[in-house]
Order: C-alpha cells, then sequence, then structure tokens
C-alpha cells in the first residue's frame, strides 16, 4: 500500500472579544436611552413570559407604542407569550415552537430577539437564540429577583431533558441586558425571596463584605425595601459578571466552578420534587449543607456557618428539605449527575474563609449524609 506522509499545519489562533452592558432602570419601555446606537436599524420580536403578560396587562401596548415612537430605525415584527416557569424549559416542544415562530417571520442573524421574563423563560429563548441560524442578537429583561442578579446578566442558557437540569444548553452571550425595577413589585413574595439564595451564594465564594452586609439587612430584604433590593440585585449582579468577565473561564472549559457552589445537591432536590421546589429555593438548601460541610471540615468557622445560616432563614428561605433525611440516596446521584454536567474532574466549590472559596475533588459520603439527617 502507498505510504501517506505526515503534513504539518500549523495551528490557528482567535480571539472571541464579547462586550454587553448591563442597564438597571425603571420604565424600560417609556425611554428609548437604553437601546444603543449600534442595535438600529433593527428588526425585533418579543418573547414574554406568560406570567408576567398576565401580571403586567399593559405591557403589549407599552411595547408596540415604544417601538412605533421609534419607528422606522425599530421594526416591530411580532410579540407573543410562552408558559413561564420551568414548563419554558421542559425539552423541545417549547424549543421546535419558537423555531418555527422564527422560521415563519424570516428573522435572521442580524434581527434580535427580546426576551422577558424569568430565569426559566430566559434560558428557553436564549437556547433560540444561541441555535437558531446558528445565532440570533438577543436582549435579556430580567423580571425577577434571581434573573435579574444571577441568570439574567450571564452568558449559558439550557433546557432539562433526561431528568436532568440543563441538560441541552449552549453559551450565548447577549448583546444587551435591561433590568427593570418596575417588574418586581407584582411578584409573589415566595419568589421574590427565592432570589435571595443566588446572593448568599456569591457573597459566601466571593465578598465577605458584602455577606455581613446581607446578615445585617435581612429584615430590610424580607420586606422588600426599595434601597436594600437594588442595592442586593446590583451587588450581586456585578459579583457574577466579574467572575464571568475576570474570572479566566467564560464559557467554563476548566473544572473550577465557583458560582455553582451549593448547586450540586440543588439541582437534583429540584429535579427529584417535580420543581415544586423554586431554584432558589434549592440553591438556599444546597448552600446551607455544603456550608456546614465547610465549617465541619474546619475550611470556616462554625460560628460564621451558623450567622449565615440563620440569616438564610430569617429571610425566609429554607436551609433544609425532607429528602435530605428520607432519600438521601437519591440526592447524593446529584453529585455524579454534576461532575457529567461539568465534565472533566469533580470540583466541588467551598468557602475558605468566607469571601473566598477552595475547590475540593471528592467529598465525604457519610459526612454529608450525617449532615443531611440534621435540622440546621
Amino acid at each position: 500500500m502507498p505510504t501517506i506522509a505526515a503534513t504539518n499545519i500549523q495551528s490557528s489562533r482567535f480571539t472571541l472579544e464579547a462586550a454587553y452592558a448591563v442597564h438597571f432602570l425603571r420604565g424600560a419601555f417609556d425611554d428609548y436611552a437604553w437601546l444603543p446606537d449600534e442595535m438600529v436599524p433593527a428588526r425585533i420580536a418579543v418573547v414574554i413570559d406568560e406570567n408576567v403578560a398576565v401580571a403586567h396587562p399593559g405591557l403589549f401596548d407599552r411595547i408596540r407604542r415604544w417601538a412605533a415612537r421609534h419607528a422606522p430605525a425599530l421594526q416591530l415584527i411580532d410579540i407573543r407569550t410562552i408558559a413561564g416557569g420551568e414548563a419554558a424549559k421542559a425539552g423541545w416542544p417549547v424549543i421546535e415552537d419558537l423555531g418555527g415562530w422564527i422560521r415563519d417571520h424570516k428573522l435572521c442573524r442580524h434581527s434580535y430577539l427580546i426576551a422577558i421574563g424569568g430565569g426559566a423563560v430566559l434560558d428557553a429563548v436564549g437556547f433560540v437564540a444561541a441555535t437558531a441560524h446558528r445565532g440570533l442578537r438577543l436582549v435579556r429583561m430580567p423580571t425577577t429577583v434571581l434573573s435579574m442578579n444571577d441568570s439574567g446578566v450571564g452568558v449559558k442558557n439550557g433546557i432539562n431533558g433526561f431528568g436532568t437540569k440543563n441538560f441541552w444548553g449552549a453559551f450565548k452571550v447577549p448583546d444587551l441586558v435591561v433590568c427593570d425595577y418596575d417588574f418586581l413589585p407584582t411578584l409573589d413574595q415566595r419568589t421574590w425571596v427565592s432570589g435571595l439564595a443566588e446572593a448568599f451564594k456569591v457573597g459566601i465564594i466571593k465578598d465577605r463584605d458584602f455577606l455581613d452586609w446581607l446578615c445585617d439587612h435581612v429584615c430590610e430584604l424580607r420586606n422588600r425595601e426599595a434601597e436594600a433590593e437594588a442595592h442586593m440585585i446590583e451587588r450581586t449582579a456585578q459579583l457574577h459578571m466579574a467572575h464571568i468577565c475576570a474570572g479566566g473561564d467564560p464559557f467554563e472549559q476548566g473544572t473550577s466552578r465557583p458560582l455553582d457552589f451549593g448547586h450540586w445537591s440543588a439541582h437534583r432536590l429540584e429535579c427529584l420534587t417535580d420543581f415544586s421546589l423554586l431554584h432558589g429555593e434549592a440553591v438556599a438548601i444546597g448552600v446551607a449543607l455544603d456550608l456546614r460541610y465547610a465549617a465541619r471540615v474546619r475550611l470556616i468557622e462554625k460560628a460564621d456557618c451558623d450567622r449565615v445560616v440563620g440569616a438564610l432563614r430569617a429571610v425566609g428561605l429554607p436551609t433544609t428539605h425532607t429528602l435530605l433525611q428520607t432519600d438521601f440516596q437519591a440526592v447524593w446521584q446529584g453529585l455524579d449527575e454534576f461532575r457529567e454536567h461539568l465534565g472533566g474532574e469533580l470540583s466541588i466549590a467551598l468557602p475558605n474563609p468566607l469571601g473566598s472559596v477552595t475547590n475540593l475533588n471528592a467529598l465525604d459520603r457519610s459526612l454529608v449524609e450525617q449532615l443531611a439527617a440534621e435540622q440546621p
């Protein structure tokens, strides 16, 4: 047989530069200032969380008037709703339906999808924006505390599959994020409070001063006082964005995942409860469990752990769940799913001390089970 000589081809390298602004404001559709010049002229299509549409019955008209004031620079193609909450992420039907809608309206890579809703809706619409035509432009308009301070300002999108949280997904850098505080007053107390979990999470591993502030202001936060609300949301968002932009791994190619502190059990609890447990509630439970583990292995002081877990409870978040006691094995399986989802060697982020992070490659199962059996 003939011998085929190997050919050396010089490897190629390019740098992907991404930038996006995040605005915190009120009355987004009363003003045009948040849409930068480089984004117009534009064809736009709007997808709204059904829960938001019901809570804000005049929203469709406000969007139409906003677009009309700026025609022809803005061409509003259509406005539609999709189911809110985890129903938005329940596999492919919603994704295929949105894809058909994009095709029917002949939206292209230069068209903008404006996604208005909670984190699940932003996840689903962001996934469509990342994959339809290999990428449409995306504006996120988060409407919950959780999506304003965490998922809405990030670069990840996903839907659930095979009983696993975010099995399908894609990274998609938004072109713009607009956080309009006027959406928050209609949230019920449970949904509002659940968003605080991500604030505590990021404070525990990134900013001790902010964590202390959260612990000192639980009453103001529980009562949804405007000044405390704004500070909590904006500082949490800043910390999340700082890690994404300056952490050196925005698309999570490595094994360290500090922003997933507390999430290995949280994602599993969500699935096991068929998502009756809100994401923020599950994160609070996962954070409390891992925080107590960190105290037991002497990464943090027990008094510090007790103070933070007490603050989680005081603000209205759960810190345990019956499944931790009645079906620990099912929860523990979440650790394997977590490693598989992230790839590579297992890496569990834990505070060491509060306000900073270390990574462990294993957890002591017997100790975790012991902690799970206790009532924090």
